[in-house]
């Protein structure tokens, strides 16, 4: 930039002294300036489309620990560990512990979720907005499977707790 500050001043003193070749240096120096403007814009729009395909990235890299850790979820909501009446109760705290880790991954969800409609909205994402699009529809598919098992398997053990209950009751009836 300074060199090309200098250039340019050093060709305005020539032109403004009447150099004899004037015009040719005023053609040189607006040639040299319009080729540094283009360079900067090239590089502008390099910037931008490098940060662009960093934010994909790192969208990208969300996503696949969100989807892991759902996919590890849902392992455990499916399991159907209610059908055992040993320790039904602590099952249930442990499930109310569970339900309680979804609740506190419901934002960051959100929160992963707009970021990947921003780049959709923004155009950032270097032409692949369908990919990032089913990625979105995926996550939220996932995360209300999710939902729906671990509600499931709250009421199953609370089912189960009942029957427990009722079963001692019948028990100490009988003795």
């Amino acid at each position: 930039q300074e060199k090309i500050q200098a250039l340019q001043v050093f060709a305005d003193q020539l032109i403004g002294g009447e150099h004899y070749d004037a015009e040719a240096i005023q053609g040189k120096r607006d040639q040299v300036l319009d080729r540094w403007a283009n360079l900067k814009d090239a590089l502008i729009e390099n910037r931008s489309k490098l940060g662009e395909a960093q934010t994909l990235q790192q969208f990208s890299r969300d996503a696949d620990e969100m989807e892991n850790w759902l996919q590890e979820k849902l392992q455990i909501a499916s399991d159907e560990s209610y059908k055992d009446p040993a320790n039904i109760q602590s099952k249930h705290q442990k499930h109310q512990g569970f339900e309680a880790e979804l609740a506190a991954n419901a934002d960051r969800l959100q929160a992963l979720l707009a970021t990947g409609q921003a780049l959709i909205d923004q155009k950032q994402c270097a032409g692949s907005e369908d990919a990032v699009k089913a990625r979105l529809e995926s996550l939220a598919s996932q995360w209300e499977t999710l939902v729906a098992k671990s509600a499931e398997k709250s009421d199953k053990l609370k089912e189960a707790s009942r029957q427990q209950t009722y079963n001692a009751g019948v028990k100490d009836i009988e003795f």
